[in-house]
């Protein structure tokens, strides 16, 4: 199986992408909170803390997988030459 196909994009700058990414999330599911802390309404208040955990969670995932990327690519390219 030709896996160059799989590692098209260059494992590192996969790695940066998701870093700035996770950054990018995390400044946002911060704002998020501030703004559920503010709602005085309290349903929209829930459902906006709801978000922003499903925001982190989704990130982590992410990020996770660009960790593995790096791991496949890494070890295709090693062992491949």
């Amino acid at each position: 199986m030709n896996l160059k196909f799989f590692f098209f994009h260059p494992p590192g700058e996969m790695v940066r992408q998701a870093r700035i990414l996770a950054q990018a999330t995390s400044d946002l599911v911060n704002a998020i909170k501030m703004d559920a802390e503010g709602e005085s309404d309290l349903e929209n208040s829930r459902k906006l803390l709801s978000a922003a955990k499903l925001l982190a969670d989704a990130t982590a995932k992410m990020v996770e997988a660009a960790k593995v990327y790096l791991c496949l690519s890494f070890s295709y390219f090693h062992v491949s030459e």
